[in-house]
């Protein structure tokens, strides 16, 4: 059996209104497009067009 190793670093960043500070985030990494995934309890309560709306103001 081989041994299969993965490095996998995450960054957890929470706190009020963090939503709105997505693009300025996102935009570190360097990249053009985003996917994002949701759900339609987080759509109902607008996160999902907030966090659109930073990754668009961002250029991305």
């Amino acid at each position: 059996m081989s041994l299969i190793n993965s490095y996998t670093p995450t960054s957890i960043i929470h706190g009020p209104d963090t939503v709105d500070q997505l693009g300025e985030l996102v935009s570190g990494w360097q990249c053009s497009r985003a996917l994002v995934v949701s759900d339609p309890g987080i759509i109902e309560v607008g996160h999902t067009s907030r966090g659109c709306a930073a990754l668009q103001s961002a250029g991305i």
